[in-house]
């Protein structure tokens, strides 16, 4: 780390890149000095938060922590000033509520986040499950024709394709999408000379050709693709690289006979079997390699009793799995060929199995639109995925990866992780399609190209991983942006996870994956910058450090998806709505807890929008109706008053610290009205229309306000950004600012009961001041940064554009694929340069005030550390002393290795003293009876810290006769570190025992205290 601060480049693209790898170091060092916060550390804090009565100020913060980060990397450079701006950082970090002040329970809920997100990010650069994206490869089949099968022949670079209802088979790329060689038709002809006693074979039905499945055999001795067709035959074709031939002929393979028409094939690779499956319940199998046979070997017709629709066989394990519409899936021992178990949990058919060697399990899916889960080895389900609400088409197991992938017949997508058979992705292929319907029947995966081909009314394909539109913020539709200033990033939450960016570089930087169960359908940043709440489809909302994405806490659920979320931290409140007409408040006063305030179920009509107002202790509620209604927070019920539009409200803008509030409906009617304690109480005192160029109404959809300016910004459905001015109107009607606390302004309202009529206001009060065509699709979030009057519009075009308010031009761009932005070459890049403006020297100027008035403070109370003595060294364990002088002392052999730290268990409960525990660490006031026990107290205490060493002194009874009678057994002693050994060795009984001796809130936060220490990170 001291290397790379040393390190300086050779050549700095510009200075705000050069700041950002300033930044991107001091966090790194963050990081590891937050790793040295271990467990015994963290009991020693806790005792200068008991000092202080549960909480540090900033001083006494950097004070406690300079004292035991004293031994942090003593040869950096300038060590002393980077430590105090790190420490600084680190409390920032910690007061989410930012009142200057850190508790307990935020210092603990740190840990227990950092632990939590590190592990996450851990998982994330390793074996997380990315999503897949659609690729601009499409290929157009006629109308009239549907892909019924798919067949991968890797080792020839290509994809077989049989429509539905024909007798060809079409190859293409599966890489460029492109039509490969000749297609195979596959005509009608005699059969070959047979045996009079095998005639009972043929097959007796129609004499048209149809080719139902098809297999490729990939061994190089082979390269053949055999196909299953109509009329009961089975015929090898091979490939001299450009076409398909029939190897039926002499010398070659005999075409295969069968009674009735093959539907499922698979292919035994060690052995060289073929086994097929009929309409009638029958399991063919066939021995390849005998060229004289046209006919199978043997019949497993013991176990289905409907068409057989799968058949997946393991060679590796002798096992032979077959499902059918009798809802059976059968397992077939290959060495007896007779059925070993029978699963028969599915109600309704089976089509189709997958099977994973690595984890063993076996998966099913078929018409009752659940994948089951089953063990080789038991009869029953071991587990049930559910998700889908259509049929399935298939399941698929991806090799060499944790993925499911499962699709149904309504064209929904779905990626599972196998680890924990949890969803982490749902795509819609119909959604891409318009007009007409895709009608998914069967899909594939390409191991080389890491890529997913489903075959409908066309082709269609999915890259994993990859970037497919890179001048785009994501290839899906972004919820929103937020600048959060602590960090310098920007936060866009998009379907499935929450992208970073860089600030100072408009460069993506990580993201996380915030729940799995759902995805996120709304998202609102809290007023300090420092959590986001999201709401998912499925009603839960849940509350996220916006830095780290660590989950704080989960609010009351609701019955179907949320909408609207809207926070005050001045208020303490967090209220969410969402289709089920119900709008939650919730308590916001804890920050790991939060219980539920008020149901409202009054408003009769969805929220289109919700607006907390913290300075007049109110909720404003933008209804589907069209009304505009008002939840008191204090009486807990609807106002009498409320605001009307002839169509629903789209957008709700408060005004801050002023009793104004703007209302917009999808007609594109924009009204601003006046509240207490305003004289002009429940006014509509202004209104207009948006119009575009033509003159035609444009939706409002969302809205932004600059109250120094007093201009309104709002996005509308034609992706066009407005700015309006409201600075005249407001000093016209003199409405002046009003105070920040909500009862103040209550009791202004009850003083003035009676209101002033609003007066005859002159023209052109209100004037436009710039409109911008910036988007191609509706405006659906704006966000505006006070600091540098920049504006972040977020469309539906899944684009997210920086503008100046100032000179009102576009100042960047948030790219995913434009990560080498400085160095740009390409014409895209060179027409949006990111121009987006951070006073860096002002914000290092605040940092380097806060750290000289921190030092001198210091220097004034001289509270810099001072060197432990040698008696704590020891009960602390914490290897200050040196090895030498605790050699010297217990005069014994010096090991080979003095790290091995003893842990506050074998500190406290491995000892026969009676210790206070409040007096353990540096206040020795122990009275001792005489010399001799001071001496026998010290050679217990080495004793105790070289257990772990197998380091065996002399054993020596202490005689102790303390005179202090108060003193609690060790064995009672209710510390954190406890719990962390408990928690490691599932120690039961007594985890049970502080259980009683804890209240239930504190047993459970020190118990999370102690699973997130015993992570490798701390």
């Amino acid at each position: 780390m001291q290397e790379r601060l040393e390190r300086k480049p050779t050549v700095l693209p510009s200075e705000r890149a050069a700041y950002a790898n300033k930044l991107e170091l001091e966090e790194e060092l963050l990081l590891d000095l937050t790793m040295n916060l271990d467990s015994f550390t963290i009991c020693e804090i806790k005792k200068e938060f008991d000092k202080k009565s549960g909480a540090l100020d900033l001083e006494d913060f950097v004070n406690s922590l300079r004292f035991y980060f004293d031994q942090w990397k003593p040869n950096l450079e300038n060590r002393d000033k980077i430590m105090l701006k790190l420490i600084i950082q680190l409390f920032k970090d910690i007061d989410i509520n930012k009142n200057g002040i850190v508790e307990w329970e935020e210092f603990t809920n740190y840990i227990i986040e950092k632990a939590t997100a590190l592990n996450a990010m851990k998982k994330t650069r390793t074996d997380v499950i990315k999503n897949y994206s659609l690729s601009p490869v499409l290929i157009a089949c006629p109308n009239s024709m549907t892909v019924e099968r798919l067949v991968l022949m890797e080792t020839l670079d290509r994809i077989g394709v049989i429509e539905d209802y024909t007798h060809i088979v079409k190859f293409y790329n599966p890489e460029t999408g492109k039509t490969m060689g000749k297609e195979l038709q596959v005509q009608n002809e005699e059969f070959q000379q047979i045996n009079i006693h095998q005639a009972s074979y043929l097959y007796k039905g129609p004499r048209r050709v149809i080719v139902n499945n098809a297999a490729f055999l990939p061994e190089p001795e082979y390269q053949y693709l055999v196909t299953l067709c109509n009329d009961g035959t089975i015929r090898s074709w091979g490939t001299n690289g450009s076409h398909f031939h029939s190897m039926n002929h002499k010398g070659g393979y005999p075409i295969l006979y069968c009674k009735e028409p093959q539907r499922a094939v698979a292919w035994n690779y060690l052995n060289r079997i073929l086994y097929t499956g009929d309409s009638e319940g029958d399991i063919k199998i066939w021995n390849y390699e005998d060229r004289e046979s046209n006919f199978p070997a043997q019949v497993l017709s013991e176990g289905h009793e409907d068409l057989v629709t799968d058949i997946f066989a393991i060679p590796k394990f002798e096992f032979l799995f077959s499902c059918s519409l009798d809802r059976k899936v059968i397992l077939w021992d290959t060495i007896s060929n007779k059925p070993r178990r029978v699963y028969s949990s599915h109600t309704q058919g089976v089509l189709s199995l997958a099977f994973n060697s690595e984890y063993r399990l076996l998966f099913s899916s078929g018409f009752d639109h659940d994948i089951y889960v089953w063990n080789p080895y038991i009869d029953s389900a071991a587990f049930t995925i559910e998700g889908h609400s259509a049929s399935l088409v298939g399941v698929k197991v991806l090799p060499n990866s944790p993925q499911i992938i499962s699709a149904d017949i309504d064209g929904y997508v779905k990626v599972w992780d196998i680890r924990n058979l949890s969803c982490v992705q749902t795509f819609n292929i119909e959604e891409k399609r318009s007009g007409e319907r895709f009608s998914l029947n069967d899909f594939l995966y390409i191991p080389k190209l890491q890529r997913l081909i489903f075959g409908g009314k066309s082709l269609v394909f999915y890259d994993y991983d990859k970037n497919c539109s890179p001048h785009l913020v994501d290839d899906n539709i972004p919820l929103g942006c937020y600048y959060t200033p602590n960090s310098q990033k920007m936060v866009t939450p998009i379907v499935n996870k929450v992208k970073l960016w860089n600030a100072l570089t408009g460069k993506y930087e990580n993201f996380y994956a915030p729940s799995a169960d759902g995805d996120i359908s709304c998202a609102e940043m809290d007023y300090l910058a420092k959590r986001i709440i999201l709401g998912n489809q499925k009603g839960h909302v849940r509350v996220y450090n916006i830095k780290n994405g660590a989950l704080m806490k989960s609010l009351t659920d609701h019955k179907a998806e949320i909408n609207c979320i809207s926070s005050s931290t001045q208020l303490n409140l967090i209220v969410t709505s969402s289709l089920d007409m119900v709008i939650m408040v919730h308590d916001d006063n804890v920050l790991s807890d939060s219980h539920l305030l008020y149901y409202v179920d009054e408003v009769w009509s969805i929220a289109h929008s919700l607006k907390l107002v913290y300075f007049l202790d109110m909720l404003v509620i933008g209804a589907g109706d069209g009304s505009v209604k008002f939840w008191d927070l204090e009486a807990g019920e609807l106002s009498d008053h409320e605001f009307s539009h002839n169509r629903e409200i789209s957008a709700i803008q408060v005004v801050e610290l002023y009793p104004l509030v703007f209302s917009c409906d999808v007609s594109g009617e924009v009204k601003l009205w006046s509240l207490p304690p305003s004289p002009y109480k429940w006014c509509n005192i202004y209104k207009f229309l948006n119009l575009d160029q033509e003159g035609v109404n444009s939706y409002v959809q969302s809205t932004e306000y600059d109250n120094k300016r007093h201009i309104l910004f709002i996005g509308d459905e034609k992706g066009c950004l407005k700015a309006f001015s409201f600075e005249k109107l407001i000093s016209v009607l003199e409405i002046a600012p009003i105070s920040s606390d909500g009862r103040e302004n209550k009791l202004k309202c009850l003083r003035n009961q009676l209101g002033k009529d609003l007066p005859d206001l002159p023209k052109n009060l209100v004037y436009q001041i710039s409109s911008m065509k910036l988007h191609s699709e509706s405006i659906r979030h704006l966000h505006f940064m006070t600091e540098n009057s920049t504006l972040i519009t977020t469309s539906y075009d899944k684009n997210v554009k920086l503008v100046s308010t100032e000179a009102w031009e576009v100042i960047g761009a948030l790219q995913q694929g434009l990560n080498m932005r400085p160095y740009a070459k390409t014409e895209f890049e060179s027409q949006i340069p990111w121009r987006f403006y951070l006073n860096t020297s002002a914000i290092d100027a605040q940092i380097d005030s806060e750290i000289n008035k921190l030092s001198q403070n210091m220097e004034k109370q001289n509270l810099n550390p001072k060197p432990h003595d040698e008696r704590s060294m020891l009960i602390e364990g914490r290897g200050f002393m040196e090895p030498q002088t605790l050699m010297n002392l217990i005069k014994v052999k010096r090991p080979n290795k003095f790290s091995r730290i003893p842990t506050l268990k074998s500190t406290l409960f491995q000892t026969k003293i009676k210790i206070n525990p409040q007096k353990l660490s540096r206040n020795h006031s122990l009275m001792l009876v005489n010399a001799k026990a001071i001496k026998d107290k010290k050679l217990s205490e080495l004793n105790r810290s070289m257990i772990d060493k197998k380091i065996r002194p002399p054993e020596k009874e202490s005689k102790y006769k303390i005179l202090n009678k108060s003193f609690v057994q060790p064995s009672k002693l209710q510390t954190l570190p406890s719990l962390s050994n408990i928690y490691k060795n599932d120690n039961y009984k007594s985890s049970l025992i502080l259980q009683k001796r804890l209240s239930k809130s504190v047993f459970k936060t020190a118990s999370k205290l102690a699973e997130a220490l015993s992570e490798p990170y701390f």
